[in-house]
């Protein structure tokens, strides 16, 4: 699953709404109890805030990242502009282009749950939830080629192109690497670069497949949907695990994107076949965004 920073604003969104459900049960229900339960339950929350909050601080790199993946998703050639009647072939060559990654991510997350340190416990829970041992994951994904029009044996004798090549080999070599905080950066980057490319990506299919309702199955639409649909979701547990384990890096501190995020970034830029002439000035211009902020439309 596609740890998703936007929970961090849905978090606070909730804190809100229960903030004011409290304070007017406290207002309606006078006496001790009413108050103590206020009291501990703004408490637990405000001390949750406080940790997104506080974590995010101290990654001060992302802000670049997330607002570069932002713009990624929003000026791929596979989702815009959009159009009905080329909706299946963007989305074919979208899978096609794709596949290579996600056919090596089971093997590169493991080796990257191996890598990490036992003290670790953030990471290593982060990792055992993306880890994809029995392939539930990839054959979501292969659901999802099915009802684009991708047999199992079209993706197996497909020429991947030069930039799907790129970003399985970038990838690859992080994750097989001795460093592992290379690694993690390296993983954490694709799986946070799917979430934003997702997020944008569901909503446009959600309502295309709405429009052709006659020509799929609901089967075939909840089958062939749930991969971007699960990586759209909000995964709070998720989100949380991955500030802890980002905030522990040595690369925390600094402004700069790390050189993985930033080779695997601009590697999955290609193969999203975006402008890759605006890359510099989004990443120069990228340092007023903010980690709270992230894929927010």
């Amino acid at each position: 699953m596609s740890p998703d920073l936007a929970s961090l604003v849905f978090r606070r969104e909730i804190f809100v709404f229960v903030y004011t459900f409290l304070t007017l049960i406290r207002t309606l229900l006078r006496g001790p109890w009413p108050n103590m339960l206020y009291s501990g339950i703004v408490c637990r929350l405000q001390s949750d805030v406080g940790v997104f909050s506080g974590m995010s601080k101290a990654i001060r790199w992302m802000p670049h990242l997330t607002t570069l993946l932002g713009w990624g998703s929003e000026t791929s050639r596979f989702l815009h502009p959009f159009r009905d009647e080329n909706a299946l072939t963007m989305a074919h060559d979208m899978c096609l282009e794709l596949w290579p990654l996600v056919e090596e991510l089971p093997v590169n997350i493991a080796h990257v749950f191996n890598a990490v340190p036992d003290e670790l416990e953030a990471a290593k829970k982060l990792f055992g939830d993306l880890a994809d041992e029995e392939r539930f994951y990839q054959r979501l994904f292969l659901n999802q080629c099915e009802l684009f029009g991708i047999p199992l044996a079209t993706l197996e004798s497909h020429k991947p192109s030069e930039a799907a090549i790129h970003v399985k080999r970038v990838v690859g070599e992080y994750c097989q690497s001795d460093n592992w905080e290379n690694a993690v950066l390296a993983i954490t980057t694709a799986e946070l670069a799917c979430t934003a490319f997702c997020r944008v990506a569901v909503e446009l299919y959600e309502e295309y497949f709405r429009k052709q309702g006659d020509r799929f199955s609901e089967q075939q639409v909840t089958d062939g949907m749930e991969w971007i649909r699960l990586h759209a979701r909000p995964q709070t547990r998720n989100a949380l695990l991955l500030l802890r384990t980002l905030s522990q890096l040595t690369s925390a501190g600094q402004i700069q994107l790390p050189e993985p995020s930033e080779r695997v970034a601009k590697a999955l830029l290609a193969v999203w076949q975006c402008p890759l002439e605006a890359y510099t000035s989004t990443v120069s211009g990228a340092g007023s965004g903010s980690v709270d902020n992230a894929f927010v439309a």
